[in-house]
């Protein structure tokens, strides 16, 4: 048969098979992509345990070490201590450097609704993101700054031998300057969403999408939309009323407004004859029967940014 089976714990065996039937799922539903076979030097796929008693974490800092099932205590520099209830956890590969993920179940007291008034922001290109309380973060790119090394590094993987050791040295390099990268852009997502989490989640808040389709030429005193009202990438104008301001801050502020818009609907029940979650009635998809003619509506709407009331 297969006896190098045996050397693998039976529950992360088990996880790989949920995780594939979970994959297949998601794309006959149309939400991912095909699922794709493995690759040992392309995918990083994890050891999942997802039983809390065959797996442990000790001591601290870099005296630390995880116990995994079938491998043993292995050092690890532990960088914070876990909180809550252990549930699942995973070992993965990042390049040359292999990292334990350990997710825990934490209780969270009820709490009153927030008192704090809202905030819309919009995500940029030009800048990270802007709010509706003039907070504007500039967006560092992170990956544009290590962009020559990373060609520089590619030129030498492509210059050595294939399949050589010295090319797969080359290639750990390039791995490691795009982890350093992915990881810059991972660390200021982080603070920035810690920034609003913080207003949000123990004050009792909660967070909403919207939808974003022409916020950027809209204005937020007159509700104008022209394509000319943004003159620049910064700059925002409106051919109406005269507002001016920046246009970033400008399109935080048409967010704040749908998304209080949503909110009051939500609470009256009313508009469009339907339900403010769904879509209005009069774009229901409806039906036609053998013999008559009848129109199809449907709205597509893109990916919006985050309204925080709060």
């Amino acid at each position: 048969m297969m006896p190098w089976l045996a050397d693998v714990p039976y529950n992360v065996c088990q996880k790989v098979l949920a995780e594939l039937d979970l994959a297949w799922q998601l794309f006959l539903s149309g939400i991912a992509d095909r699922p794709r076979f493995k690759r040992k030097d392309r995918d990083r796929a994890p050891m999942i345990e997802p039983h809390a008693r065959q797996f442990s974490v000790a001591g601290e800092g870099r005296a630390g070490a995880v116990h995994f099932p079938k491998v043993g205590a292995i050092r690890a520099v532990i960088h914070r201590p876990t909180a809550g209830t252990p549930k699942t956890r995973a070992i993965v590969r990042d390049g040359d450097a292999w990292f334990a993920c350990v997710t825990c179940e934490v209780e969270a007291p009820d709490v009153l609704p927030s008192q704090k008034p809202p905030v819309g922001i919009d995500r940029g290109v030009a800048v990270l993101l802007a709010d509706s309380d003039r907070r504007v973060v500039e967006n560092p790119r992170h990956g544009e700054k290590l962009a020559a090394r990373v060609a520089r590094a590619q030129r030498t993987v492509a210059r050595r031998k294939m399949g050589s050791q010295n090319q797969k040295r080359a290639r750990e390099k390039v791995a490691r300057l795009q982890r350093k990268a992915r990881r810059q852009r991972e660390h200021t997502l982080h603070v920035e969403s810690k920034h609003y989490a913080q207003k949000v989640v123990p004050e009792g808040g909660r967070v909403m999408e919207v939808r974003a389709a022409y916020s950027s030429q809209t204005c937020s005193a007159c509700s104008h939309v022209a394509a000319e009202n943004r003159r620049e990438q910064d700059v925002f104008l409106c051919l109406r009323c005269g507002h001016f301001d920046n246009a970033d801050v400008n399109a935080a502020q048409v967010i704040l407004a749908r998304g209080l818009s949503v909110t009051a609907v939500g609470a009256t029940g009313e508009g469009c004859e339907g339900d403010a979650t769904v879509r209005p009635k009069k774009q229901q998809l409806r039906v036609a029967r053998r013999g008559r003619r009848s129109s199809v509506g449907a709205s597509v709407e893109t990916k919006a940014p985050a309204f925080m009331p709060v």
